[in-house]
C-alpha cells in the first residue's frame, strides 16, 4: 500500500516516518491539513485522490500530539508538542479508506480518530 514516505517536521524534528528520503516520492499529488486540538481533530474526514498525499499536521491544543495512519505496511507519524507547530509528512497511497489517530496515551480513546479516504 505504501510505495515510501519521506516526513519533515516543524521546528524539533520530531517526526518519524517509515521509508527514507531515497524511497520517498519525490513530490506530492495532492495534500491534505489537520489540526490536533485537545482531544479532537479538525476536521476528522480527510479526502485526497491516491497517489503521493502531504500530510501536514498543526498544533492548536496545549497537549502534545501524534498523527498515526493506520491501514499502511510502514509506519507514518507526524508529531506536533507546542502551540503552532507544524509537521509535515508525505505518503503514497493506494485508494482505501485509512483511519487516522492521535498515539498519546488515552488521546484515541477519547476521541481523536479520524479519516482519510482515498479515492
Amino acid at each position: 500500500m505504501i510505495g515510501g514516505v519521506a516526513c519533515s517536521s516543524g521546528d524539533d524534528g520530531g517526526a518519524e516516518g517509515a521509508g527514507s528520503e531515497g524511497d520517498a516520492p519525490a513530490r506530492a499529488d495532492a495534500s491534505v491539513a489537520v489540526t490536533a486540538k485537545d482531544i479532537f481533530w479538525e476536521p476528522e474526514n480527510l479526502a485526497a485522490p491516491a497517489g503521493a498525499i502531504e500530510v501536514t499536521v498543526t498544533q492548536a491544543g496545549a497537549a502534545p500530539h501524534t498523527f498515526v495512519l493506520e491501514g499502511v505496511a510502514e509506519r507514518f507519524m507526524l508529531e506536533v508538542t507546542t502551540p503552532g507547530e507544524t509537521d509535515t509528512g508525505v505518503i503514497d497511497l493506494a485508494a482505501g479508506e485509512y483511519t487516522f489517530y492521535c498515539d498519546v496515551p488515552g488521546h484515541r480513546q477519547a476521541g481523536m480518530e479520524g479519516t482519510l479516504t482515498v479515492t
